[in-house]
């Protein structure tokens, strides 16, 4: 029973030995893993809009930190909810895909792509596609501006100065999995107001000095959260009896 007892013992010292060196393997293989992937990120991000005002179309200047190199194929993603290419009168613009008339800077080094969001939400899925173009490689640490033009046809929908409720804009590292958020204080407050589309006001019935039914319909071009209020101004309206009381 004492051979027996210790080449149990044995066993076990060995396998707890292979199970430290695997473990210490794994240790090894997680952390080549981060770092080849936790700094693969796109630093020190900030956008500028000019001119900083609703429903019109803007220059868009984009900057970021590489930390890493890129190349052509590579992808960063600039989220921009509340921009569209449409009229801003709740529809939707169209997407850029075709780079024949894309105005870009510099535009030898990149391409980019629009793809419009859904009125529906606000125009809150809205994002740019930066390429670089096939043959361009933008090593590491480099500071990197690109410009897009007012000729693309983007502008904000509504404002962004309420911080609270402004949207949230994002760059994105398409090919490592990577985001960061462009904070309220890098980006260009667009200044402005909202607005109503298919608004109709119904009176019933249409007779001065009568109690009335009112029916008031509206289409906002942003979402109307809870606590947030309409006002509608009725001018010769009163809920008095008409005596001056």
């Amino acid at each position: 029973w004492t051979t027996f007892s210790f080449h149990v013992l044995h066993i076990l010292t060995q396998i707890d030995r292979m199970i430290a060196i695997v473990s210490k393997y794994y240790a090894v293989l997680i952390l080549q893993l981060c770092i080849t992937r936790c700094f693969g990120l796109l630093s020190s991000p900030s956008l500028e809009f000019k001119p900083a005002s609703v429903r019109t179309k803007l220059e868009i200047s984009v900057h970021f930190t590489t930390d890493r190199g890129l190349g052509d194929s590579d992808s960063i993603r600039v989220r921009l909810p509340g921009m569209t290419r449409g009229e801003c009168q709740n529809a939707e613009g169209g997407d850029i895909l075709d780079q024949t008339n894309v105005l870009v800077y510099p535009s030898s080094v990149w391409k980019m792509y629009w793809s419009e969001g859904s009125v529906g939400n606000s125009f809150a899925d809205s994002y740019i596609t930066l390429i670089p173009k096939i043959g361009q490689v933008i090593a590491a640490n480099t500071a990197v501006s690109v410009i897009l033009d007012p000729g693309n046809g983007i502008l904000a929908n509504c404002q962004t100065t309420d911080v609270a409720s402004s949207p949230v804009f994002t760059i994105e590292d398409i090919v490592e999995g990577s985001s960061i958020d462009i904070e309220f204080l890098d980006r260009t407050t667009i200044l402005g107001d909202c607005y109503f589309t298919d608004t109709t006001l119904k009176v019933e019935p249409a007779r001065p000095k009568l109690t009335q039914t009112i029916e008031i319909s509206f289409r906002p071009a942003v979402a109307i959260l809870a606590m947030e209020h309409v006002s509608i101004h009725m001018p010769g309206f009163t809920n008095s009896d008409f005596t001056g009381t």
